[in-house]
């Protein structure tokens, strides 16, 4: 049974979604404006070549650059001040995220009740402090529900527009 809660609790905390979309802005006008139609009004975080990390709004990305305004640091190797507004080459930009806390709180609903409920199940079957198959389902796949919605709208999904995986597949 240990065992058992261990798997569950390791897929409930481990499952937080990203979709990674490869995007080469020089690649033509559908890249970027599909890039340019998910940032438009949001606080992004970028990510860039060197590593630096940045949360920066006002995203614009052309074939060549991006313009930003960086309104924070979420680690300290990004070493200018807030509300900067500058143009960045898209060669030394990694990626482009958004995070979306309510698609992750459906995601993570919907893991942690089929994690909860097959975990439930397997107990079900084979341990008598739970009396049946069912009755296991339905406990934990109740209680990887309440797991997964807290979880997903805390972690939230990211879409990364991933700038160096298009360059890699050239």
């Amino acid at each position: 049974m240990r065992w058992a809660m261990a798997l569950f609790a390791l897929v409930a905390l481990l499952a937080g979604c990203s979709h990674v979309y490869p995007s080469d802005p020089a690649s033509g006008h559908d890249v970027v404006a599909e890039v340019n139609r998910a940032v438009k009004g949001r606080t992004v975080d970028v990510t860039l070549s060197s590593g630096a990390e940045l949360w920066a709004k006002g995203v614009e990305v052309t074939p060549d650059s991006t313009r930003l305004t960086v309104v924070g640091r979420p680690s300290y190797v990004w070493s200018y001040q807030t509300d900067i507004g500058s143009r960045v080459r898209n060669d030394e930009i990694r990626s482009v995220s958004i995070r979306r806390r309510g698609r992750g709180l459906v995601e993570g609903a919907a893991i942690g009740l089929v994690a909860g409920a097959a975990v439930g199940a397997l107990l079900g079957a084979r341990d008598p402090w739970i009396a049946d198959v069912a009755d296991g389902a339905l406990v934990l796949g109740r209680i990887g529900l309440g797991v997964g919605l807290v979880w997903g709208g805390l972690a939230g999904s990211k879409d990364v527009y991933d700038f160096t995986e298009a360059r890699k597949t050239d």
